[in-house]
This record gives structure tokens, C-alpha cells and sequence, in this order.
């Protein structure tokens, strides 16, 4: 059954697993580079980002389902709105788990903030 439904998830699949490929080099080409110690993640600041992302995945994922769209424009306005809202909700995850994010991101904007580590 071919089709533009089949062809669009060929292609997704496509770019995923070619993403996750591109991945595990990019890590075995840090380690040998760089040693195991650079694959070393803090675990409150991997936490937040792994929190970030499985939340804005899942609400991208519902709004996506849940907005029908009959045309290109629709389509475009779409996927702009449900990125959108996927970004804000990845901050809000990730600065409630790691509060040195919010920190760290007012330090570039205002010159002025002294970014502090926090307590573990």
C-alpha cells in the first residue's frame, strides 16, 4: 500500500535512525578524543534535559493529534505552534528540576548576574 502516508514514515524512520547513528559516532569520536570522563554528565542538569524533552515530546505529540489541519498552511501553523509550546515546556521541565539553568541563561542576557553553582 503505497502512498504519501507510507512514504512520510519511510522518511521519518529514515532520519531517525539516521540521527541515532550519527549519535553513537559523535560519542565514540568524543570518547576516543576526549576520554570516557567527557561522557560524563552531572545528574541533575541530565535529568532536566532528559525530563525536558520525554514532556515536550509527549505534549507536541498530543497537540499534534489533537489539532486537525486540512491544508499546507494549517499544516505549517501547526507544527510553528506545537514547536513552540514543545520549547516552552522543555524550560519549564528543565528550569524546575535544574534551577542553575535559569541562572546560567540570565548571566548571558544580563552581563550583570553572577551565575552561582547550586548545592547538590
Amino acid at each position: 500500500d503505497a502512498g504519501p502516508a507510507r512514504t512520510l514514515r519511510l522518511i521519518t524512520l529514515g532520519m531517525s535512525v539516521g540521527l541515532l547513528l550519527a549519535m553513537l559516532a559523535l560519542v565514540v569520536l568524543v570518547s576516543r578524543a576526549w576520554g570516557a570522563s567527557a561522557l560524563r554528565l552531572p545528574l541533575r542538569p541530565a535529568l532536566a534535559g532528559a525530563s525536558g524533552a520525554a514532556a515536550a515530546g509527549a505534549v507536541g505529540w498530543w497537540l499534534g493529534g489533537a489539532w486537525s489541519t486540512e491544508g499546507a498552511v494549517e499544516a505549517a501553523a501547526t507544527c510553528v505552534a506545537c514547536a513552540v509550546v514543545g520549547v516552552v515546556v522543555f524550560a519549564a521541565v528543565g528550569a524546575t528540576i535544574d534551577r542553575s539553568i535559569v541562572r546560567r541563561l540570565l548571566a548571558r542576557v544580563r552581563p550583570g548576574v553572577v551565575a552561582t553553582k547550586e548545592p547538590s
